[in-house]
């Protein structure tokens, strides 16, 4: 039964609205004119960007390669220090080796000698030629001390930082902004260690032949002095 107290109409447009969903959200107004939607279009895709372009992946590769240039220049270094002990090591063998051979070479001359001259002289070449490899194993091995080797300027080298000034210096650091720049700087200081490393060990190379030939003639000399030595009769 219709209240009493409410106006009546007989028009449709003037009665009170039915209850139901509220009508779908309008474009608002701003000071300026412009209108803004209350609502995002959920249909439509966000553009997506350019390929190779995102600043994560960016970062992320950059920083790759910068680990990967860093872990080799680690292990370039590990193996120069690794040559540069292989080669004091053989210079050491070598020298104890041709001194052992040079202080008892007169003795065992003189007596080569007094017994024939064909043994003498046979003592005689197999001392000069263990002290001639012995003095390849020492220019050797000076070679893996100190390689002659090109090199590529960089920030990561001593030699190349001791040759700026302080502000140049700092100016070159403060423009590696990326990990793909201090990447460059290690490639570049990498290919120059590759270089000496590669140096180092060809200089071994050629420094454990002499060494193999010496110890074969400072075994011939070990035995001809113990046969001189000895009491047999000639």
């Amino acid at each position: 039964m219709p209240n009493e107290n409410e106006p009546q109409t007989d028009n449709p447009a003037d009665a009170a609205p039915l209850p139901g969903p509220s009508s779908p959200p309008t474009a608002l107004s701003i000071p300026s004119g412009e209108p803004i939607s209350v609502e995002a279009d959920t249909k439509k895709p966000a553009a997506p960007s350019p390929v190779g372009r995102e600043p994560h992946d960016a970062t992320a590769g950059g920083s790759l390669r910068n680990e990967f240039a860093s872990k080799t220049n680690a292990y370039l270094l590990d193996y120069i220090k690794f040559a540069d002990v292989k080669a004091g090591a053989i210079l050491t063998f070598a020298g104890l080796v041709g001194g052992g051979i040079a202080s008892t070479a007169p003795k065992t001359l003189a007596a080569s000698t007094a017994l024939a001259p064909a043994i003498g002289f046979s003592a005689a070449a197999v001392v000069a030629l263990t002290l001639v490899f012995a003095l390849g194993v020492a220019i050797c091995c000076l070679r893996a001390f100190s390689p002659r080797t090109p090199k590529a300027a960089s920030l990561a080298s001593f030699a190349d930082i001791a040759g700026m000034k302080l502000e140049e210096y700092a100016a070159g650091v403060a423009a590696l902004t990326t990990g793909e720049a201090t990447a460059v700087e290690y490639c570049k200081h990498n290919w120059t260690l590759s270089h000496v490393a590669q140096s180092k060990f060809n200089a071994i190379s050629a420094a454990t032949a002499f060494v193999n030939l010496m110890v074969l003639t400072g075994a011939l000399y070990g035995l001809l002095a113990v046969a001189i030595a000895l009491p047999l009769p000639w």
